[in-house]
C-alpha cells in the first residue's frame, strides 16, 4: 500500500510539474540589419520567436526571415556560407523544410527570382535534438542566448555580399 501511495505521489508530481510554465515575461527585440553595399541586392526582414518552455528551456526558438530580391535578375542565398553565431560559437543554418538528421549539413542555395521574395524559418544546426526510446523523437531546443548574429551570403549578378542581422532579446518580467 505504501508503494502504491508513493507511486501515485510521483505521478501526481509529474502531472503538476508538466502543467506549470516558466513565469510570464515580456520579450522585445532589438534587431539591427547591416548590408555591405549601399544598394543591396536583397533586403532582409527578421522576425524572432521566443520559447518559455519548462522542459526545453528559455530562449530563441528561431527566426522567420524574408529575403526580398531588389534586382531584375535571379539571386541566390548561399546557406553553406551563411551562419548563426551566439555564446562564442558559430553554426550552419538549419532551414525550415530540412530533415532533422541533416541539420549539420547546409542546404543547397535558395534561388529568388527577379523582384521576388522568399520566407523561411531559420534555426541553428545546434537546436535539433533526438531523444531515443518509446516516447523519444526529434525536437528543437531553444537557443539559450541574449544575442544571436545571423550572417547570410547573397550571390547576384553584381557579385557576393553579406547581410548581417544582430538580434538582441530584452526581457522584462511581469
Amino acid at each position: 500500500m505504501k508503494k502504491l501511495f508513493g507511486l501515485l505521489a510521483i505521478i501526481a508530481s509529474i502531472f503538476i510539474v508538466s502543467c506549470t510554465s516558466v513565469p510570464s515575461s515580456k520579450v522585445t527585440y532589438d534587431i539591427q540589419i547591416d548590408y555591405e553595399s549601399e544598394t543591396p541586392a536583397v533586403t532582409l526582414e527578421v522576425s524572432p520567436s521566443w520559447s518559455n518552455n519548462l522542459f526545453y528551456g528559455v530562449g530563441f526558438e528561431g527566426f522567420y526571415c524574408t529575403f526580398n530580391n531588389n534586382t531584375e535578375k535571379t539571386i541566390r542565398i548561399v546557406w553553406d556560407e551563411s551562419s548563426l553565431s551566439y555564446n562564442g560559437s558559430t553554426y550552419v543554418p538549419f532551414i525550415e523544410g530540412q530533415k532533422y538528421i541533416d541539420a549539420k549539413n547546409p542546404m543547397s542555395p535558395a534561388a529568388i527570382t527577379k523582384n521576388g521574395s522568399i520566407s523561411k524559418g531559420v534555426y541553428s544546426s545546434n537546436q535539433p535534438h533526438y531523444t531515443s526510446g518509446k516516447y523519444g523523437g526529434w525536437s528543437m531546443n531553444p537557443i539559450n542566448a541574449n544575442e544571436v548574429q545571423l550572417l547570410f551570403l547573397v550571390k547576384s549578378e553584381k557579385g557576393e555580399e553579406y547581410i548581417t542581422a544582430t538580434v538582441k532579446s530584452i526581457i522584462a518580467t511581469e
